[in-house]
């Protein structure tokens, strides 16, 4: 559940990270299977990468805020239905609407961040693979 969505999110920032010290380390010492201008244009879109997910993480905390915000809003209003006043329980009852459908947008927004972070993982490991045949190629005698 939450836990194991988290636990990837990290994860997957962690990874970000390690990618991002690997590929610095690349564009300053050199690598013979990785040219120094791929691995610096990597770099950039890691770190692009490490922007969304960590975009991704303040929009999802800013999400179960709203969604718990907007429990509270409920529970607060159903226990005080019986000898509020109607304008009051209609401020709660709008306060909780108003707080869910933010925590919808913000949770939206979350996976969207996420969806263009894969997306730009999965260009990066192509570029990489390209990279890695072009070095195989050219260190095979008959390449």
């Amino acid at each position: 559940g939450e836990k194991n969505f988290k636990e990837m999110l990290y994860a997957r920032f962690g990874r970000a990270i390690d990618r991002s010290r690997f590929l610095a380390g690349i564009a300053s010492a050199g690598d013979p299977s990785r040219s120094s201008s791929s691995a610096t244009q990597e770099l950039s879109i890691v770190q692009r990468r490490l922007r969304l997910i960590a975009h991704a993480l303040s929009s999802l905390y800013f999400a179960a805020a709203m969604f718990a915000l907007s429990t509270l809003a409920s529970i607060v209003g159903a226990v005080t239905a019986d000898f509020a006043w109607h304008a009051v329980i209609d401020g709660i009852v709008g306060l909780a609407g108003v707080a869910g459908v933010i925590g919808f947008g913000a949770f939206s927004t979350g996976a969207m961040f996420l969806v263009v972070e894969s997306r730009l993982a999965v260009r990066t490991l192509a570029t990489e693979a390209v990279d890695v045949l072009a070095a195989l190629k050219h260190a095979t005698p008959n390449g």
